[in-house]
């Protein structure tokens, strides 16, 4: 049995792909009417090609009793310790969990309950849970799995597990990549607060992107964090000083990179303009401004999205186009 804990996006999107492999899969979210629509009718998964139906049980935490010895971790960032603490009684001595979250919850998972049991991964899916028991899938760009640190004994368990996904690498240097995702979802960040789609902003504002790409990596590097190009996101073109031409040109590689598998909008635009509620911002942006605070890096982008971001989430600040102006008039 394989346990997804958040049901979102990510967590439907893999969870679905999983048990068309036969595999048995169940969902653990605290939506109760998602909760509640997956067992009435089963997960319905919309893409383009085609629509289908995944039966299997779900359960909110407070109703759920099983042992879980294999796990996908899909919550939101901030909800992190949350769930894996109120399902710690759950957890079978051999589990598995597998962070498939953006920031870097893996390594929180991992100060919880072990670095032997759990194993991260950066994921790159386009989806939306567009309704109780429904996910829309847009694309499968690439996923990334690798340890926190000491020997995983099931890794090679979770891989195979996890090839009917997509292409799925691996990598020894798990912290570099979520940093690399750190700095794309910056940016993602700013898109969200504005109604554009989201490509369109980035390939648009090049000074407001290089800006923050350039922020999130000097914390890296100040850190001594080494941090690798992925998905045609390579922190070497967007150094402090990067030519402008050389920054516009590394953006329109990016973007037709992306642009085949991303969907219009990010989840934090959908939390903000569709769900009206908290994002995980906050949280994604405490690991960068916490370790830049501790290497004097200078963060005004960073600080001035992020207190952007909670206007918006209270409803004190309408999302358009003189968001993205405000911030950019802050890039240097």
């Amino acid at each position: 049995m394989i346990t997804i804990i958040g049901s979102g996006a990510i967590g439907a999107s893999l969870g679905s792909a999983i048990a068309e492999t036969g595999r048995d899969v169940e969902f653990i979210d605290t939506d109760a009417a998602h909760v509640a629509a997956i067992n009435a009718g089963g997960l319905r998964v919309i893409s383009d090609d085609r629509e289908r139906r995944i039966t299997a049980h779900a359960f909110t935490p407070e109703s759920y009793r099983g042992e879980i010895r294999t796990a996908i971790l899909a919550v939101k960032a901030q909800h992190t310790a949350s769930a894996i603490e109120g399902l710690r009684d759950r957890l079978a001595p051999d589990a598995l969990v597998l962070v498939a979250q953006n920031g870097l919850g893996a390594f929180e998972v991992a100060e919880m309950i072990g670095e032997e049991r759990v194993l991260g991964a950066l994921v790159n899916i386009a989806a939306d849970c567009t309704a109780p028991g429904e996910v829309t899938f847009y694309g499968f760009g690439s996923m990334v799995v690798g340890s926190t640190g000491a020997r995983v004994e099931r890794e090679g368990e979770m891989l195979e597990m996890l090839g009917n996904v997509g292409r799925i690498e691996t990598t020894d240097d798990l912290r570099g990549l979520l940093w690399n995702k750190l700095a794309f979802g910056a940016v993602l960040s700013a898109t969200a607060l504005d109604h554009t789609p989201q490509l369109d902003t980035i390939l648009a504002h090049p000074r407001l992107v290089h800006g923050l790409l350039a922020e999130v990596f000097a914390v890296a590097d100040a850190a001594g964090i080494e941090v690798p190009d992925h998905d045609h996101l390579d922190p070497r073109a967007f150094a402090a000083g990067a030519s402008p031409s050389a920054v516009s040109s590394a953006i329109s590689d990016w973007v037709d990179y992306q642009r085949p598998h991303q969907k219009p909008h990010s989840g934090i635009y959908r939390d903000l303009a569709v769900r009206k509620r908290k994002t995980e911002v906050s949280a994604h942006f405490a690991d960068i401004v916490k370790t830049g605070s501790a290497h004097a890096v200078p963060l005004p982008l960073i600080t001035r999205l992020s207190r952007m971001i909670a206007e918006a989430e209270t409803g004190e600040r309408e999302l358009g186009p003189r968001n993205i102006a405000e911030l950019e008039g802050l890039a240097r």
